[in-house]
């Protein structure tokens, strides 16, 4: 596959649709209609299970790329240092917002799964996500790029 770089999703989506390029990776949310409607085919999903929006679909690790799992996932970070009272304050209201219904319920209609973490685990996931990412890459990577 030859890269092709977009600043704009619907400009990839447009290319993708007229044939001008074969293939893209998307967020399901953006290419659902399509798919349903038959103007695009969905070949495998990024994440380590099916998904709820397309079950037929496999993910790539089922379409034989093992260990693979690529998906977004948001954070919020601040400055080394900050103050604990302030960081707090942060902490407890990430805390009540990822709590609430309307969140997540916001979140699942744009594709993504919510989740919310402690700091300490936030920290290690970021950290465990990273080394992984790295690892997988170096699989795929060839010496064209």
């Amino acid at each position: 596959m030859l890269p092709v770089d977009y600043r704009d999703p619907g400009d990839a989506l447009k290319d993708l649709l007229s044939g001008n390029v074969d293939a893209r990776f998307a967020s399901i949310p953006s290419v659902l209609g399509a798919v349903q409607d038959g103007s695009l085919v969905a070949l495998a999903t990024a994440g380590p299970e099916r998904t709820s929006w397309l079950p037929a679909v496999p993910t790539i690790a089922e379409s034989g790329f093992a260990g693979y799992d690529i998906r977004v996932w948001l954070g919020i970070f601040a400055r080394s240092g900050i103050p604990m009272e302030p960081l707090r304050r942060i902490e407890e209201a990430i805390t009540h917002a990822t709590a609430s219904k309307e969140f997540a319920i916001a979140l699942q209609r744009v594709g993504i799964t919510p989740l919310s973490m402690s700091r300490d685990k936030f920290a290690a996931f970021v950290t465990t996500d990273i080394a992984r990412t790295k690892t997988l890459v170096a699989a795929f990577k060839t010496d064209d790029r």
